[in-house]
């Protein structure tokens, strides 16, 4: 049962990543604005998403991402034993984005226990608003030994600003 904690709690990290990928394009783009649109091929997608992710035979994951046009992205998953998670996208494609991140596991105790890195490709849609992907998160102990390897999908939507009415 507690290697079953650890495992979803590794799941939801990967999404958090996947959905992370989906956000962000590098910064050197002709649009130096950064305002979520497209000027010809570049995509600037910062800004926060509602993420989603699935692995066969598990409880759905669901999370937080908010990407930076630096490159960086910060994710947090409803998961317990895992950190908040740290990376770094790319741009790999028109409307495609790769990245990779990483999050602390920790016991019931607080107790650091290892790591999750997840990398994951990602495709926004044309409008910049919703995507999808598929990633792998690896498992290591303290030691940095791999634990376990398992993948899955994710589906992410853009969290809009909504005025008071």
């Amino acid at each position: 049962m507690k290697l079953n904690k650890l495992w979803l709690a590794s799941v939801i990290v990967a999404v958090a990543a996947v959905l992370s990928t989906m956000i962000s394009a590098p910064s050197s783009a002709k649009n130096p604005q950064g305002d979520g649109k497209s000027d010809g091929d570049v995509q600037r997608l910062g800004g926060s998403w509602i993420l989603t992710a699935n692995i066969e035979g598990q409880p759905l994951i669901h999370a937080l991402i908010t990407f930076s046009r630096d490159g960086s992205f910060v994710e947090t998953a409803a998961a317990p034993g895992v950190s908040t998670g740290h990376g770094a996208w790319s741009k790999i494609g028109r409307r495609k984005f790769s990245l990779t991140n990483v999050y602390l596991r920790l016991d019931t105790g607080g107790q650091f226990i290892g790591t999750s890195k997840v990398r994951a490709d990602f495709e926004v849609d044309k409008n910049l608003g919703e995507g999808s992907g598929r990633f792998e998160t690896e498992v290591f102990d303290a030691d940095g030994n791999l634990l376990d390897t398992f993948g899955g999908t994710a589906q992410a939507t853009r969290i809009e600003g909504e005025p008071l009415e």
